[in-house]
């Protein structure tokens, strides 16, 4: 299995305030990985190293060659879905779709049949033409996840994937997930929902106290195990 994401001693601080501190891991092709922990532990920090937003000393490597946030060629190989619902919310949703796939550098053709595509597993089809703005927040979750995997990228990277969704959306976003890992997609879930980690990770990894966790295989665990393995994760660092 091919190594599609790999870190190694990866440090960072602002000032002399250390977040990060020697974290290192590997994400192969197809694999999806979760990332947990407390408010404030440096999650969001370590999705900003990992897109070379942020500095980091240590390696990011990304399909064999080092992270670069100027890169376009790697930048058109990631999605990303960030916590928060921003959006271009002056155009419809199929605009909006249609600028996201073109900027990626997909064919009009092929952009307009992935549009389709996904609009129909999120039942979102007779939406595509209503003003963004004047979506429910779930909407603008959903649309973001489009955006996010509309190029079938090599690499997905989720902030919160469930705000805002209902429990029917979550459900197939859980099915969407497994779709993408089967066409060799690796995923970075982060999320503060350990069930929606539990049931839809293969591995999982908790941040704490500048800390990485050893990964946690979701088949070696039992329902419900993860929220006790995490507590005494915390508890411990503390």
């Amino acid at each position: 299995m091919n190594t599609t994401l790999e870190i190694k001693d990866l440090n960072f601080a602002y000032s002399t305030n250390q977040i990060l501190e020697d974290v290192s891991l590997e994400l192969n092709e197809g694999e999806c990985l979760g990332l947990i922990g407390s408010n404030g532990c440096g999650k969001t920090t370590f999705l900003n190293c990992i897109l070379d937003e942020l500095k980091p000393s240590g390696k990011v490597i990304f399909l064999g060659e080092q992270m670069q946030s100027s890169s376009l060629k790697q930048r058109k190989q990631i999605g990303i879905v960030p916590d928060d619902d921003m959006l271009l919310d002056y155009l419809t949703m199929e605009e909006l779709l249609r600028f996201v796939g073109l900027e990626y550098g997909m064919s009009l053709e092929s952009c307009n049949e992935q549009i389709d595509y996904w609009l129909e597993k999120f039942d979102m089809t007779e939406n595509r033409n209503r003003i963004i703005k004047f979506f429910s927040h779930g909407m603008k979750k959903k649309t973001q996840i489009i955006a996010g995997i509309l190029s079938s990228p090599k690499l997905l990277i989720i902030d919160e994937p469930t705000n805002g969704l209902d429990v029917e959306t979550i459900y197939a976003l859980r099915g969407i997930l497994n779709e993408l890992k089967g066409k060799g997609t690796a995923i970075i879930i982060c999320t503060h929902i350990l069930e929606f980690a539990e049931k839809t990770c293969d591995r999982i990894v908790i941040l704490n106290h500048k800390k990485m966790s050893s990964s946690i295989s979701t088949n070696e665990l039992k329902y419900g195990e993860l929220e006790k393995i995490f507590l005494n994760y915390i508890k411990a660092g503390a």
